[in-house]
């Protein structure tokens, strides 16, 4: 435990931020603004083990999380290994940190809910029915929601890292820097604007929805949706199952889909790349692809409403491909009822 401590000491020393680290709490945790940083708990709390070295506070609960179970919604939240003996959050203890400054903030195998103000760093690893509120990021933030936590934050100026299993949710303002985002199970995830490029994975029914982003990467398995506001670096899609996406304005676009996923492009100016098989469609409302190249089977379609240059185009089975003007080479092979079609 010392050296874990002394440990938190040396970064923050390093650093310039307080950092606070808590675990094995299920409880009320408030940060506050401070004149110096300090623990204490305004109910219970009798178990909990809190060491504060020079600007490094650590706060071990005590709890194990092992069996432990939320009953009953959000206002009656009850907490405890089996329904007879569960307390509610207003019977659990309450955690009161000062700060004199933001804080690197570290919570670990916890159930909470925390309302913790503005920040320098996140690490959030939250369990069941966890909730946690916060402001502005100043640095990076690292999530993980399991089960129905819900968290809200503010804007974060470095990099978001968040996972997210189960029913959780998450909600951020603009981020600064990159995104890397992984849903699984029926989660949805709200953000603003992403000044960096955006990874983001669904397996399961998960939602995503954010602003303006620099760059898109996705991958969707199962029903989950994704809404992106511009992405001027360029799309890549992979997507199996019946999961959509929505795209404003970019450069170049990859796709691949297997199933019955869609994805719509409001405009886009760069290269076109496609594979379907299956029953997904692509439509472009309109832009410029200065190359076309698409493999198109099953009964799947392309549509795009812009001009494009060269185009190789193989359309097979029931598939489709329309393209409203076409200035380059074309090659195109068709093969059962699949239709290959330009103007209008």
């Amino acid at each position: 435990m010392t050296v874990m401590v002394l440990a938190l000491a040396t970064a923050m020393q390093a650093g310039g931020a307080p950092s606070v680290e808590i675990e094995n709490f299920i409880g009320t945790v408030r940060v506050e603004q401070g004149s110096a940083l300090d623990a204490r708990f305004e109910r219970g709390g009798s178990s909990a083990d809190i060491r504060n070295a020079t600007g490094a506070l650590y706060v071990d609960g005590g709890e194990s999380m092992r069996r432990m179970r939320c009953f009953g919604g959000f206002r009656e939240q009850r907490v405890g290994r089996n329904r007879r003996e569960a307390l509610s959050f207003d019977e659990l203890p309450v955690l009161i940190i000062t700060t004199p400054n933001p804080a690197s903030v570290e919570l670990d195998d916890s159930i909470v809910r925390a309302e913790l103000g503005a920040t320098q760093s996140l690490d959030l690893a939250m369990s069941h029915c966890s909730t946690l509120e916060a402001g502005d990021v100043n640095a990076d933030a690292s999530l993980a929601i399991r089960g129905s936590g819900h968290v809200s934050v503010g804007a974060i100026g470095g990099a978001l890292n968040a996972a997210l299993s189960g029913s959780g949710h998450l909600s951020a303002e603009d981020i600064g820097e990159s995104v890397d985002l992984a849903v699984s199970g029926s989660g949805d995830v709200e953000l603003g604007d992403v000044a960096g490029d955006m990874d983001v994975g669904i397996s399961g029914s998960g939602e995503v929805e954010a602003g303006h982003v620099a760059s898109l990467e996705a991958s969707v398995s199962g029903s989950g949706n994704i809404e992106i506001g511009n992405a001027p670096g360029g799309v890549q899609y992979a997507a199996s199952g019946s999961g959509d996406l929505s795209v404003g304005a970019t450069s170049d676009v990859s796709v691949s889909i297997s199933g019955s996923s869609n994805m719509e492009v409001a405009s886009m100016d760069g290269v076109l790349e496609m594979s379907s098989s299956g029953s997904g469609d692509v439509r472009i409302q309109q832009g410029r692809a200065s190359s076309v190249e698409a493999r198109l089977g099953g009964s799947s379609d392309l549509w795009f409403g812009g001009t494009a240059g060269d185009v190789d185009i193989h359309v097979s089975g029931g598939s489709d491909a329309y393209i409203r003007t076409v200035t380059g080479q074309r090659n195109i092979r068709t093969s059962g009822g699949g239709d290959f079609t330009t103007g209008g």
